[in-house]
């Protein structure tokens, strides 16, 4: 599961009911997803292009997508 998006959805819950939650352990596994991700990054030029490019609102052909979509799974 992405710990980002669970973060996300956990903060609009723990909001609107109040719940209290605890959010260290989640905030971890982002810090440890950011930190793969880097380290990817840095590994293969073509990833880091790609994730640049999403990260400036740029759409992906469908082969960055597939080949961006397959190195992280196997990195990860």
């Amino acid at each position: 599961a992405d710990p980002i998006a669970s973060k996300c959805i956990l903060e609009v819950l723990d909001r609107k009911f109040e719940l209290g939650l605890d959010f260290r352990e989640l905030d971890l596994e982002i810090v440890k997803l950011n930190e793969d991700l880097e380290h990817l990054m840095r590994r293969d030029t073509d990833i880091s292009r790609y994730i640049q490019m999403l990260e400036r609102g740029i759409a992906l052909s469908e082969d960055e997508g597939e080949k961006l979509a397959q190195e992280v799974a196997e990195f990860l």
